[in-house]
């Protein structure tokens, strides 16, 4: 044979070889990782993303957490089922906030049924804005004698390793999967991470071991807005860690330490106040955090106060409710202000200005996007047309749920 043609047919089965190669070992997402992995993560998150989007809107998400949680019913709304279960404050409760609070162990507990690593490196290279902070975690749900919970500490990125990571797990599978004809027991063994935490935790819908449950605030602020009250629902921005360009409840947040002073940090009322200057006011203080109280000079806070202490605001304790998607808990709070000088005030002398975690002002008010819902009270066709399990972090569902409830009960 012609040495011309050996080397044809040579390299006729090499290039065979690497095109079979090629096929077999991912094709174009093998060169995106030989070229850039930290690209390859991010496409990859923001494919997940899709599928996650595509399962908030599928009914069989929420039929498996019923069966899969049937001694919790799912929160039904608009004739809708949320992915949340709640617990109502009772009526000797509503007044003290703080009665939401059990007691503290100080000490953190890393003793995890499971550590997403390969989770938390698709949401570094994401590029959401993350960082570690201090945490309140919640150990049980306490039903009786009163409605609360007892406490420990942890670490915000343990908390997304583990609790973030569950609802990513099986929003990811359920976009992926056709579920219909599977039962729960059949779809949860595609669930590891929910499995491993159900076989060393009794109940983890009200037992916070096994993971890093963060304890999160969700509080409805209702305001007079010329003698027509209304609620303030805001839409998240891109750049945050979960729940991104969905509807939520503002301030909405994780109970945070800063400076270890538990006697102050570890009250409901202290961080509502942290956080509604830093996400209604962009508030950020650029100093040494040495004491506590180093934002309650703010002036937004000092009027809120005032019209706290004179009885023309209240603030409520309206309930605990559990995503049943990432098994974190949330206290849910209405701010019930009864003063029409509170929304004049902040559209004029001193204006909202909505921190990195929501909408800008402008992208807010914009007709497209409606990220910024002010809703009478009693108009329950806008809050059905927007309040969607696909449309809202789910907490912020039972806050609305509960907000509205108490608030049209008290103002009635």
């Amino acid at each position: 044979m012609n040495k011309n043609w050996i080397v044809i047919i040579s390299l006729s089965l090499v290039c065979a070889i690497v095109v079979w190669l090629f096929e077999a070992l991912g094709g174009k997402s093998l060169i995106l990782k030989l070229l850039s992995r930290k690209e390859y993560l991010k496409r990859r998150w923001e494919k997940d993303q899709q599928k996650m989007k595509k399962t908030r809107r599928d009914p069989e998400t929420y039929r498996f957490l019923s069966h899969y949680y049937s001694e919790y019913p799912l929160l039904q709304m608009y004739g809708k089922s949320f992915p949340v279960t709640v617990f109502q404050a009772p009526h000797c409760q509503t007044n003290n906030i703080e009665s939401a609070l059990g007691s503290l162990e100080r000490l953190p507990d890393d003793d995890f049924a499971f550590s997403d690593e390969r989770y938390f490196k698709l949401l570094k290279a994401s590029g959401r804005k993350l960082y570690n902070g201090r945490l309140f975690t919640i150990k049980e749900i306490k039903l009786i004698p009163k409605l609360s919970v007892e406490c420990g500490t942890g670490r915000y990125f343990d908390c997304q390793k583990t609790c973030d990571a569950l609802e990513y797990e099986l929003l990811k599978e359920f976009g992926v999967s056709h579920t219909q004809e599977q039962n729960s027991e059949t779809i949860s063994k595609r669930l590891p991470h929910r499995r491993t935490l159900h076989e060393k935790v009794n109940d983890p819908v009200i037992q916070g071991a096994g993971r890093s449950a963060a304890l999160a605030v969700s509080v409805l602020i209702v305001f007079n807005h010329s003698n027509e009250y209304q609620a303030l629902i805001m839409k998240r921005a891109g750049k945050v860690a979960v729940h991104d360009n969905l509807f939520h409840v503002i301030p909405s947040f994780m109970m945070e330490y800063e400076v270890e002073d538990f006697a102050h940090e570890f009250k409901v009322t202290h961080n509502i106040f942290r956080e509604y200057t830093e996400e209604l006011f962009d508030y950020n203080f650029t100093g040494t955090k040495i004491f506590y109280d180093y934002f309650y000079s703010d002036p937004r806070l000092k009027f809120l106060q005032e019209i706290l202490q004179r009885n023309d605001a209240s603030l409520y304790y309206t309930g605990i409710t559990v995503n049943l998607l990432n098994l974190r808990p949330e206290i849910c709070a209405l701010l019930l202000i009864r003063s029409p000088d509170w929304f004049v005030y902040h559209t004029s002398h001193q204006p909202f200005k909505f921190n990195w975690e929501f909408l800008s002002e402008r992208e807010a008010w914009e007709e497209e996007k409606r990220g910024l819902l002010l809703v009478d009270l009693y108009d329950e066709n806008t809050l059905a047309k927007f309040i969607m399990p696909e449309t809202v972090v789910p907490p912020a569902a039972s806050a609305i749920y509960l907000g509205l409830a108490l608030a049209r009960k008290i103002l009635a």
